[in-house]
């Protein structure tokens, strides 16, 4: 075993990279190199109070925010080069931290997924949505995830009381995966599977797991010969499941 190390019987578990600031989905780029989506630790900026912008919604609210997101790269010899910092970060009144939560290569290219926003979230300008990372570390919107989730609601919503429901209003986007040169994105509240062309900003439903009438909340998702397969929380009793759905 190398220093840091530990062994669990024939395996041996390795520290790779400490450090970082609420670590969220990892990708490997054309260059080998890890890449890492930093959920960051929120900021001092909050809702305004007011019917427009409530400060509370749910039962994780009043939420802090701020712009210490970002994107790590991580070279072999572990040296960490920062990709895109200055991305929407949220906390929420128990500390846990919400942002940058997924990372997804199509042609060369680099996309993080910002899993919630909002003026709710003290972010006006900056919704849960899917950004381009440029050659010189700036960023582009690609699609707003939250404004097409207001247009588009799903089948089934259970609850939408504030003081007993966990619903945010701009959704909450947690996974993200390239298939076909498409982004195929969960939505977690709604247990919505969406697909968005990067190259258009076309964003479309791929599938409503709501259409039974009940909430599975996803929360991770993978492909597979063109099967979608998306873990479950398994709330309201329900077992934990891996879904499937063709694509």
């Amino acid at each position: 075993p190398t220093p840091g190390s530990k062994s669990r019987g024939s395996v041996v578990v390795t520290s790779y990279a400490t450090g970082l600031n609420s670590p969220r989905g990892l990708a490997f780029g054309p260059d080998g190199d890890l890449y890492v989506a930093e959920a960051g630790t929120g900021g001092p900026l909050v809702p305004l109070g007011t019917a427009d912008c409530p400060t509370d919604i749910n039962i994780y609210s009043p939420y802090t925010a701020g712009y210490s997101g970002r994107v790590l790269r991580l070279r072999p010899d572990v040296s960490k080069q920062t990709v895109a910092d200055r991305l929407p970060s949220m906390t929420d009144a128990y500390g846990g931290n919400y942002g940058p939560t997924d990372l997804a290569f199509v042609k060369g290219t680099l996309y993080v997924l910002i899993e919630m926003g909002g003026c709710s979230h003290g972010l006006p300008d900056s919704d849960a949505a899917i950004l381009r990372i440029n050659p010189d570390g700036s960023t582009t919107q690609v699609a707003n995830l939250s404004a097409w989730l207001a247009a588009n609601p799903p089948h089934f919503i259970k609850d939408t009381n504030p003081a007993t429901t966990d619903l945010e209003p701009g959704g909450v986007f947690h996974s993200m995966i390239n298939y076909r040169n498409e982004l195929y994105v969960v939505e977690t509240n709604r247990g919505m599977l969406v697909k968005v062309n990067p190259a258009t900003g076309a964003i479309g439903l791929a599938y409503d797991m709501s259409r039974d009438d009940a909430e599975h909340n996803p929360i991770v998702t993978t492909q597979h010969r063109g099967k979608f397969y998306v873990g479950t929380f398994g709330e309201d009793g329900e077992i934990q499941a891996l879904l499937e759905a063709r694509g």
